[in-house]
């Protein structure tokens, strides 16, 4: 057993049938422990009522850097009425050192925001922010310029992988501000994998994270003809 409690970001399963009522309990009988949002598709109040009945919790929520620039205050507003104390960037775009600054001051705005209101703010890579300005990521001149008390690292270990970087590297890297962090596997080719079915090296990955002092493993994949089916393999890999 890699993790004794896994979660599941919600885009996952975004192009299944069932309403988002039915995608939480199926994830929840599944064994999930948490979902990350990807979106607001319940009022507060429908939200929590399912928690409650599925005996599953929100432990993050994405939401991207347009979308903060313009409604930050209204997600935190629904997140705290959830129980959610964790939001994350889930993209912003950057091209050179000058737009990964501007990139930068945004977050540092977005997290003291969070931080005020009790909440946590994380930044979720792709590999866009693996191309070099001069001898560094533009991921590290990101958090060069975001202080760490406001902006943590929520590293997806897949697209570190594709951006030519080494997880267990970057984790070690930024030991002690990685709370949370997206378990996804796949190859150049195809992101349509369970976790564990591709070359992603995970007992190395999670060793290193709970040894950096992540406490919360969010499984994401990319698969549009059985979702249920490869979060369902992802989760057994983890956990069994």
């Amino acid at each position: 057993m890699l993790l004794d409690k896994v979660s599941v970001q919600m885009y996952s399963v975004r192009k299944v049938e069932d309403d988002f009522d039915g995608r939480l309990k199926r994830l929840a009988e599944m064994g999930f422990a948490g979902v990350e949002l990807a979106g607001n598709a319940l009022t507060p109040a429908e939200m929590n009522a399912a928690q409650l009945k599925y005996g599953i919790k929100v432990v993050s929520s994405h939401i991207n850097h347009t979308k903060l620039l313009a409604e930050i205050d209204q997600h935190i507003e629904y997140n705290l009425a959830i129980g959610n104390h964790r939001l994350a960037c889930s993209k912003a775009e950057m091209c050179d050192r000058d737009s990964a600054l501007r990139v930068a001051e945004d977050l540092n705005r977005f997290g003291e925001k969070c931080k005020k209101n009790g909440m946590i703010f994380s930044y979720h890579n792709h590999a866009h922010e693996f191309v070099k300005d001069g001898d560094q990521y533009l991921l590290d001149i990101l958090y060069a310029n975001t202080d760490p008390g406001l902006v943590k690292v929520q590293f997806d270990v897949y697209w570190i992988t594709r951006g030519g970087a080494d997880p267990v590297e970057m984790i070690n890297k930024y030991s002690g501000r990685v709370p949370t962090m997206h378990l996804k596997d796949g190859t150049a080719e195809t992101q349509e994998m369970a976790v564990g079915e591709g070359p992603i090296d995970f007992p190395a990955i999670i060793t290193a994270a709970k040894a950096a002092g992540t406490v919360e493993f969010i499984v994401e994949t990319e698969s549009k003809t059985d979702e249920y089916g490869v979060v369902s393999r992802s989760l057994n890999y983890l956990t069994k």
